[in-house]
């Protein structure tokens, strides 16, 4: 049996099946990841087993997004997400409110695509209530292109995210079923 879909866009479909559903303003679609690596950013030479994903901002509202990365574009936010208990020192970290939520920050540093990021680190506050056998404690980290003017709008993301990993943590039945979400909408 052969399945087809019917080339109307699915942003017109949605609508004629959910006509009061809100409208979404900000996407991020998730162009790498989930990868299974070893090793955190700013914790010393370690090994940590973590998943690690890269999401692309497509669009943010009232935000215009021309920081430059790599491969043109704007730079992407990095997300790793572990069960390991992390040790923080207070020389490397600073606590702060970030979206609501305690975190700590870590001071800018060069990324992935030569810019500049900042790094921030929300620690275990991810119960998985969920149906299986995944760790119930996570910690993750989020680094954000740390560009005058840009900062705002990569922060905007970061609630949303977490708030979706959440959820995702929270139906995985198992260590093989934790992944980051193929977009995040708010």
């Amino acid at each position: 049996m052969v399945l087809a879909f019917v080339s109307h866009p699915f942003s017109a479909f949605a609508q004629k099946v959910a006509p009061n559903a809100p409208k979404v303003e900000n996407r991020a679609i998730l162009d790498r990841g989930s990868e299974s690596i070893k090793g955190l950013p700013n914790f010393g030479r370690n090994s940590f087993p973590a998943l690690y994903g890269e999401y692309r901002l497509e669009r943010v509202a009232g935000v215009t997004l021309e920081v430059p990365g790599e491969a043109g574009g704007p730079p992407k936010v990095r997300v790793w997400i572990t069960s390991e208990a992390l040790f923080i020192s207070a020389a490397a970290w600073t606590a702060r409110r970030l979206v609501g939520r305690s975190a700590y920050s870590a001071a800018s540093t060069p990324g992935s695509e030569g810019a500049r990021e900042r790094l921030y680190l929300f620690d275990r506050p991810f119960v998985a209530e969920g149906q299986g056998a995944v760790p119930k404690l996570w910690s993750v980290l989020v680094a954000i292109p740390d560009e005058a003017g840009a900062n705002a709008a990569y922060e905007r993301f970061i609630s949303p995210f977490l708030d979706k990993l959440s959820y995702f943590l929270s139906n995985a039945r198992g260590p093989t079923d934790v992944s980051f979400p193929a977009i995040v909408e708010w």
